[in-house]
């Protein structure tokens, strides 16, 4: 009996085909009434495309790559040691989001969508899209409108395009 070696998946296109995968149910949720549900799945979808552009520069996608540092205090920290510097362990989400901007390259057309992006859609969103606001008193569905979502989920979806067109290669 031979065997068949098993090849393991190219690691930004696994990211990118989740990235589209979530961008397919947040379409789908908005069309079913649920703004909210469809900015939780953007925003998992904008975080696979970052995650999809990191791998594709060979580095690996947190939580994957965290080591131990000492700091010259004798502080031990953890951190995703990056071609660019290394980013200090604050959460999965938010290292994901340092790691694209350490990596990601200022003059190209995807970084100007990236930093626009960034200031829409943020982990709070993530969070807030699906849980009680106690502080504003508002369910998630009172927070996040079809029009809003709408719009975010269009710009990710350029946005998977403009990284794509850079990662494939």
């Amino acid at each position: 009996m031979t065997t068949v070696p098993i090849i393991p998946p190219d690691p930004k296109r696994k990211w990118y085909g989740l990235a589209l995968r979530h961008l397919r149910m947040a379409s789908r949720l908005l069309d079913s009434g649920f703004p909210d549900g469809a900015i939780f799945h953007v925003y998992h979808a904008y975080e696979c495309v970052l995650s999809a552009f990191i791998a594709a520069s060979g580095c690996p996608v947190p939580p994957q790559g965290r080591v131990p540092l000492t700091t010259p205090t004798g502080k031990r920290i953890f951190v995703y040691p990056s071609p660019n510097g290394d980013i200090p362990d604050r959460g999965t989400h938010k290292a994901r989001l340092m790691f694209f901007a350490k990596l990601a390259d200022p003059t190209r057309s995807y970084y100007v969508r990236y930093t626009n992006l960034s200031r829409y859609l943020t982990p709070d969103d993530r969070m807030d899209s699906l849980y009680y606001d106690t502080i504003g008193n508002r369910l998630p569905h009172e927070i996040y409108n079809h029009f809003l979502a709408s719009n975010i989920i269009h710009e990710v979806n350029l946005f998977a395009r403009e990284v794509w067109k850079e990662i494939r290669r």
